[in-house]
């Protein structure tokens, strides 16, 4: 899942994949807006086969949250 999550923060942010670590946050990352959110979050969804609720959608703070949400949906 590791992996997979850093080739999508890669592709929608240009970001080195060894780059993206658990504590990587909208702070850290440029292009991390409102829109670069969106990105984010129909990339995570298609590429896992999910579809995140608003509440899901707004507690992606930082990576580590993105897995934990993520892990939740198995």
């Amino acid at each position: 899942m590791d992996r997979r999550i850093a080739e999508v923060f890669s592709e929608v942010f240009q970001v080195p994949p060894e780059q993206v670590t658990d504590s990587l946050s909208p702070q850290d990352v440029t292009g991390w807006d409102s829109l670069g959110h969106v990105r984010l979050v129909t990339q995570l969804q298609e590429q896992f086969g999910v579809e995140f609720d608003v509440d899901e959608i707004m507690r992606m703070e930082n990576v580590a949250e993105i897995k934990k949400i993520l892990a939740a949906r198995g």
